[in-house]
């Protein structure tokens, strides 16, 4: 942190933000905007799915979410970022291969999907094996 905003962290208290103060509202209507432009196109759409494609698409969008959380939490620069990014990475991929089910109706056929979601699952057992030594870690030194 900078002199100038040390010094204003100790006058105000206040810690400053690193997100410009227009972002959060810039995101909430561009979420909007988008929302009402697909919806019309995706209405149609998930009105004629089967009741397991719609559980892959809701799995696909969870995923996903997920994924963009912890992007966000990754810019935050702490010492675990790497494990957030690849975690959301995997996320992201694990959420593609719920899209793809919807088509193929089985998460086993083809085969490089069941490759896909395994490797997914291993993935994610690594992270958070990684993340769980390290915290084990950091609390036998405090």
């Amino acid at each position: 942190m900078s002199v100038v905003r040390r010094n204003e962290v100790r006058r105000t208290g206040n810690i400053p933000s690193p997100v410009p103060a227009f972002l959060p509202e810039a995101m909430i209507l561009t979420f909007v905007i988008v929302t009402s432009l697909v919806s019309s196109f995706l209405v149609p759409w998930i009105q004629n799915l089967e009741v397991d494609q719609f559980f892959n698409l809701s799995e696909g969008v969870l995923w996903i979410s997920i994924s963009s959380i912890l992007l966000w939490k990754a810019f935050k620069k702490t010492p675990s970022s790497h494990l957030l990014i690849g975690s959301s990475v995997t996320f992201l991929l694990f959420g593609v291969s719920d899209f793809i089910e919807i088509t193929t109706r089985a998460w086993f056929e083809p085969w490089p999907l069941l490759a896909l979601k395994g490797a997914c699952v291993v993935s994610l057992l690594l992270h958070l094996g990684l993340y769980r030594k390290r915290r084990l870690k950091t609390d036998h030194h405090c």
